[in-house]
């Protein structure tokens, strides 16, 4: 992961605020520890977390990570609207599965942007899911 390695004890406060399991959070503060000693799993659940919309560095990072299925979790968050630069990085991302969840979020209504990238993607069922996508088509009948 390339920035914010430490993890500080306000990361891990806002941790428990938004609702970390009791076992991750005792495991965080047992002694210091790196963004990428943490699990997968765990950095999937912070990254489909909607309380990461207040937090846009951190989103930017997992929307980086090396594991797709946590680059998945905020393609796929409903509160991706507050992050454009998060969903743009996403709708570039180097594999089809991400881009095609993040095409399919209801948010990218308030992305026209990102919603022009998709638009173009190589990949068709990432086409397919973004012109699937009620929310665009209910944008589009607005105007």
């Amino acid at each position: 992961m390339e920035t914010m390695e430490t993890i500080t004890a306000e990361m891990i406060d806002v941790a428990e605020a938004i609702g970390a399991c009791q076992k991750a959070l005792a495991w965080l503060r047992a002694e210091p520890r790196q963004w990428r000693e943490v699990p997968a799993d765990w950095r999937r659940w912070l990254a489909s977390n909607p309380a990461i919309a207040e937090f846009p560095a951190l989103a930017l990072m997992l929307a980086r990570d090396p594991d797709v299925f946590v680059r998945w979790a905020p393609a796929a968050n409903a509160v991706l609207g507050a992050l454009p630069a998060v969903a743009l990085v996403l709708a570039r991302d180097r594999r089809r599965e991400v881009r095609r969840g993040l095409a399919g979020n209801p948010a990218l209504a308030s992305l026209p942007g990102v919603v022009a990238v998709l638009a173009n993607d190589p990949d068709v069922n990432v086409r397919r899911e973004l012109a699937g996508n009620a929310a665009l088509a209910a944008a589009a009948g607005a105007t």
